[in-house]
């Protein structure tokens, strides 16, 4: 951590197949977009940025991080629930102290396996999830000490639920109250 007055360092996440899942969020735009045009080819991600990059927040649960960031930034929220409160966390981390993300280390981190290959319905449990997210990302922005470029991946993710569970006026009633709640400071609720 000291190679780069890091005080917290977060690797790259791929499939069990080796794909990348997520490279941490790099601070640079330009860098941000050149990770999103080499899609999951690890090798070509790694190439972007080989000795690693500031990172402004991640998803996941693996971090390094060193005692006074995490003293400087605090715990994890207790009031939020899971789904998105990996990315509230990481973002408190980099305004407590540099973060760093570190492209030689991959970690495993498979979603559950879907058992029929179909989208889920929308009463399922991850309709749930994905609705929760939204309001924990919506949250986020307005209730982080830095939430960077964040708020501008809000409507993407407003469009992968809508291509995940359908176009339709309840589901766009869903995101409008998720989105409004985060943004008025409500974090969800079991």
């Amino acid at each position: 951590m000291k190679k780069h007055s890091a005080g917290s360092i977060a690797p790259f996440l791929v499939d069990s197949e080796g794909k990348l899942q997520e490279a941490p969020e790099p601070v640079s735009w330009s860098l941000a977009r050149a990770f999103r045009a080499v899609g999951q080819n690890l090798s070509a991600a790694r190439a972007l940025a080989p000795s690693g990059y500031p990172m402004a927040w991640c998803i996941g649960p693996c971090l390094l991080i060193d005692r006074s960031t995490w003293l400087r930034a605090g715990a994890p929220r207790s009031d939020m629930i899971a789904y998105g409160d990996d990315v509230e966390f990481s973002l408190r981390l980099s305004a407590a102290a540099p973060a760093w993300a570190e492209p030689s280390v991959a970690v495993i981190h498979d979603p559950p396996a879907s058992t029929s290959g179909l989208p889920p319905p929308a009463d399922t449990a991850h309709y749930k999830k994905f609705s929760i997210l939204l309001q924990n990302l919506a949250f986020t922005c307005v209730t982080s000490p830095r939430p960077r470029h964040l708020p501008l991946y809000l409507p993407g993710n407003a469009r992968r639920f809508l291509k995940t569970f359908g176009f339709n006026p309840a589901n766009i009633l869903e995101i409008i109250r998720r989105y409004a709640l985060g943004l008025l400071g409500f974090a969800p609720r079991p």
